[in-house]
């Protein structure tokens, strides 16, 4: 009988393996890991995640992925991704925006280093916007965190990006989603 409970309880705590998970649950799982690093990190470090999502938005915001613009829009919340046919060219937006993120992460220039956490945070939160709403709340706890980096924001985009950079320009560069946002 004690052994029926121990396996039924390690049933319970058992891990799902990731490829056996619905991609909403992969999605969740990469949000919430990424809030919990964040909430438990000093501020600089949740700027530096904030000038690398900058960073990174700049960079995707002049070009076209999977036929498709940076979605700024929906991401303001400005359009929604109604329609299956926009979450599915979304789905692609956001493959090809993990494709970036890898090659970020191993290449052998700094900046491209510095984008890639920055890329995968916006890949998050277009899944945010864009798919079930358990991943839009969760999007908004990011971000919450996320926000907790606004005060040393400016200090680390100098000390990252560019030391002679004045206010005008990193107010311009910074990127806060809307949609995300709860005021």
């Amino acid at each position: 009988m004690q052994a029926a409970r121990s396996w039924q309880r390690a049933i319970s705590v058992a891990q799902v393996p990731r490829a056996l998970q619905s991609p909403d649950a992969a999605v969740l799982g990469e949000m919430q890991a990424w809030r919990d690093s964040l909430g438990s990190a000093p501020r600089a470090e949740v700027a530096a995640v904030l000038v690398a999502t900058a960073f990174a938005a700049k960079q995707l915001k002049p070009v076209k992925l999977a036929s498709m613009p940076f979605p700024e829009a929906l991401l303001h919340g400005r359009t929604v991704a109604g329609y299956a046919e926009a979450r599915t060219a979304l789905a692609l937006y956001v493959d090809q925006v993990n494709q970036l993120r890898d090659v970020a992460r191993s290449s052998p220039d700094r900046l491209d280093r510095l984008t890639a956490p920055g890329l995968e945070i916006l890949a998050l939160s277009i899944h945010a916007v864009s798919e079930s709403r358990q991943l839009f709340l969760q999007g908004q706890c990011l971000w919450r965190e996320l926000l907790r980096g606004v005060t040393e924001y400016p200090a680390v985009y100098r000390a990252l990006l560019n030391p002679r950079a004045g206010a005008e320009q990193i107010a311009d560069d910074l990127f806060l989603p809307a949609a995300l946002i709860r005021i």
